[in-house]
């Protein structure tokens, strides 16, 4: 893992507040481990019946830039069982652009799009 020189103050009063702080980087690449970590708590949060709780950590795992058609479809359900059935139509088409052909998101779509 690359180290970074730690971050000091250069002379001058606008350098020295600008300097102390460094910069913000993707939770992807900074720390892989509490993006998955996340989703792991989501999905016990979710087989636990609190899909409410649950939403937020898919969503910041998706914000992180995971591409995985697995935690789409966990946040297309929670968000179903949350009772907001548009969001998860959305999740759900977005786990068929990553990974295309999942016979059961189709008929799940088709099912959810005709309550609409």
């Amino acid at each position: 893992m690359k180290r970074h020189a730690p971050v000091t103050a250069r002379p001058g009063p606008r350098r020295a507040t600008v300097a102390r702080f460094a910069p913000v980087r993707p939770a992807r690449r900074l720390m892989p481990w509490l993006v998955a970590l996340g989703v792991l708590a989501a999905g016990a949060l979710a087989k636990a019946g609190r899909a409410a709780e649950a939403v937020p950590y898919f969503e910041r795992a998706v914000a992180a830039g995971v591409e995985s058609p697995v935690v789409w479809n966990s946040l297309g359900f929670a968000r179903l069982e949350s009772g907001n059935n548009p969001g998860a139509i959305d999740a759900l088409h977005r786990s068929l652009r990553v990974k295309p052909g999942q016979p059961d998101i189709v008929a799940m779509l088709q099912k959810l799009e005709g309550r609409r």
